[in-house]
């Protein structure tokens, strides 16, 4: 557009011409940057660099806020607002909730991770392209938004994918990067120069989205969140609790074959890895007593000869019985636990009295 001269302004007609070019030139270059851009989604993914221009712009970045302070999980289940919100969780600084502003802007930021470290039919040596995410989730806006209403991976996951994204140089989008951001801001990963590295002592990264209880795609309903948020506290005690992580798992191995194939086939079902078996068991414990999954695990089950409610029965009793130690209690330091061997732990703690998260968990329970 040309600048408009008058008297009272005494631009002249130099100026005026100098301006209306440069003006000009901004024009062409906005539009060479859009001709460049197009090119590199119908290319395929772009090979500039990780911090290079995303290959496709589902959707817009997401409004988000800096890292909060140490809150409980309750106080993150009750906040309801407009921004992204970031958490260490006060009983374990080692555990990170993030809370996104809605499904959308978690699907962007996450759903690659999830495709690479547990989504069943998906590599698990290269991060898919955007548009390969995009058609793996379903190739629409609802099925890519609800890939995982929430999501839980442990620090060496994450950079996992981090150091492979700059390795095969692949272009992360900007939610990617913030996520990185916040979990260097945490310690949950370190820059150790171009790599990415994870917490030593387990530390895991879980995430929800807001909630609106109305007809959108895009929003948790209430229930949904809680539910949700109670999932993936228990997976945040299986990945930052060793003691409580190894009672699973030999849980799991206990398992007749025929209830484990029974139980995957319901976890498969619903997009998990069936091959992985530290997920199949981490996932069946965070399952346990959520709504329709319980369901479906219990008709599954009963084919078996046997029913969800013994198996939990079981498996809750145990973990009565068991240590859930990390050397963290309400924030203090619980003598003697840091030296304790695991098999020294579980037989002489007792779940309710030094779990560092299953304290809180118990709000959720059904």
């Amino acid at each position: 557009m040309t600048p408009r001269i008058s008297d009272g302004n005494h631009l002249s007609v130099r100026t005026a011409m100098a301006k209306t070019l440069s003006a000009a030139l901004t024009v062409v270059r906005s539009f060479s940057l859009l001709a460049v851009f197009c090119g590199a989604v119908l290319a395929g993914p772009s090979v500039a660099g990780v911090h290079a221009l995303p290959e496709l712009a589902i959707h817009a970045s997401p409004q988000v806020s800096e890292l909060k302070q140490a809150a409980t999980l309750e106080e993150i289940l009750n906040w309801n607002g407009a921004k992204t919100r970031v958490y260490q969780l006060q009983s374990n600084d080692r555990v990170v909730v993030i809370d996104f502003k809605d499904l959308e802007a978690q699907a962007n930021a996450l759903n690659r991770i999830a495709a690479l470290i547990e989504k069943k039919n998906t590599p698990k040596d290269r991060i898919l392209s955007q548009r390969d995410i995009w058609l793996a989730a379903g190739g629409n806006a609802r099925d890519y938004n609800h890939y995982y209403l929430g999501h839980n991976y442990e620090a060496v996951h994450l950079a996992k994918f981090f150091n492979l994204a700059r390795q095969a140089q692949v272009s992360l989008r900007l939610e990617e990067r913030q996520v990185l951001d916040w979990l260097v801001k945490a310690e949950i990963l370190t820059r150790e120069g171009q790599k990415i590295l994870p917490h030593p002592l387990g530390a895991v990264m879980i995430s929800i989205a807001q909630a609106r209880d109305s007809q959108n795609d895009r929003f948790l309903t209430s229930s949904q969140r809680r539910d949700t948020l109670y999932h993936e506290s228990r997976h945040a005690e299986f990945s930052a609790n060793p003691y409580f992580k190894q009672y699973v798992i030999d849980f799991w191995q206990r398992l007749p074959a025929s209830r484990k194939n029974a139980i995957r086939k319901v976890l498969s079902s619903l997009g998990y890895d069936p091959s992985n078996e530290e997920l199949m068991a981490n996932e069946f414990q965070a399952y346990l007593g959520t709504g329709t999954v319980a369901s479906m695990l219990d008709i599954y089950i009963g084919k078996t000869g046997s029913s969800l409610e013994e198996i939990k029965g079981a498996f809750f009793q145990g973990v009565d019985a068991t240590a859930l130690t990390i050397v963290r209690l309400n924030g203090k330091q619980k003598k003697g636990w840091a030296q304790a061997s695991p098999k020294r732990a579980l037989r002489v703690a007792r779940a309710r009295s030094v779990s560092v998260i299953s304290s809180e968990i118990r709000i959720f329970s059904p």
